[in-house]
């Protein structure tokens, strides 16, 4: 198959062949795109992969430290600080524009409460992750991490 190469913008690289999925490349990581230029799969400079609108992350935990986390993926359990029973998350570190996040809490015995308004966190009010099912996806717009969706799952 021959590949061709160019230069769409200051910021992208455009790859493509004849005929199949088309490769882009950018500041904020690699895209593989079909015919119809939806997302076959993403993968971002943070190590994210989304695959046809699936968030792929390493389900890790984070633990809360001074009401902060800094993510790393783009699915993570988040535990309370010093095991405690109770916490708030005020803010989020890490993640690039645009990324994608959803979180949950590690155990419905350690009630973490996502804190709108606070810190950087964007919310349509605070978010209680008081069971294990309960879960919020948020995106980074700027500085921040905007809501885009909630299931509170009591």
């Amino acid at each position: 198959m021959e590949m061709s190469a160019r230069q769409a913008s200051s910021d992208e690289t455009r790859f493509s062949s004849y005929m199949g999925p088309r490769l882009r490349a950018n500041s904020q990581g690699w895209r593989l795109l079909d015919e119809t230029s939806a997302d076959i799969f993403r993968i971002e400079n943070d190590g994210t992969v989304i695959t046809k609108g699936v968030v792929q992350g390493d389900h890790s935990i984070l633990t809360i430290a001074a009401g902060a986390v800094t993510v790393t993926t783009g699915f993570h359990r988040v535990d309370t600080e010093g095991g405690a029973a109770t916490d708030d998350l005020d803010t989020i570190n890490g993640g690039t524009e645009g990324q994608i996040l959803v979180i949950k809490s590690t155990a419905g015995t350690k009630d973490v409460t996502l804190k709108d308004g606070t810190g950087n966190l964007i919310l349509a009010g605070d978010m209680l992750l008081d069971t294990t099912s309960d879960t919020i996806t948020l995106i980074k717009v700027g500085s921040t991490w905007q809501e885009i969706a909630r299931s509170n799952n009591a």
